[in-house]
């Protein structure tokens, strides 16, 4: 992920997941730039998530983890 610097970008993104109807739970990593998201596959997906995020700033793109989730 793009533009994430510092410890605050953390928090705009969390208020930017919040905005997302079924996101259940989130972890964000500004270290590694990476966020983290479990959601309801029935209420949202990958690609509304990365756009919420693209949207507030931090150009992302979704990405399946290693559970195949």
């Amino acid at each position: 992920m793009k533009n994430m610097t510092c410890p605050a970008c953390s928090i705009t993104i969390e208020k930017a997941l919040d905005t997302v109807p079924g996101v259940t739970a989130k972890r964000i990593d500004t270290q590694a730039a990476t966020v983290m998201v479990a959601f309801d596959a029935e209420r949202t997906n990958a690609a509304t998530i990365a756009k919420a995020i693209t949207d507030a700033g931090f150009p992302a793109t979704a990405k399946a983890d290693a559970n195949g989730g």
